[in-house]
């Protein structure tokens, strides 16, 4: 197979294949926290309701239906991207 010697934690691949890692872990959730976040806006738009400050009357709407799922769906993606941004060292 050609290989010469294994990486360890000192050797510069092996270096570099984790900044990779931890970067590509943060662009991954960043993606899927602005996919989840773009969806949230167009069912707020298509209920008619996006950006005109009735968002709190919402929460009546949201307990009494299945509407509550995006909401734990954005949250968790939030949970990922703040794990994933420490990870990566931006906060």
């Amino acid at each position: 197979m050609g290989i010469d010697k294994r990486w360890d934690p000192s050797t510069p691949e092996y270096v570099e294949t984790l900044g990779y890692l931890s970067t590509r872990t943060y662009q991954r959730a960043l993606e899927e926290l602005q996919c989840l976040v773009i969806q949230r806006l167009f069912e707020l738009h298509k209920m008619n309701i996006s950006a005109t400050g009735e968002y709190f009357q919402y929460s009546d709407i949201r307990r009494r239906s299945s509407a509550a799922e995006p909401i734990i769906c954005v949250r968790t993606s939030q949970e990922h991207y703040r794990a994933a941004a420490r990870q990566f060292g931006m906060q």
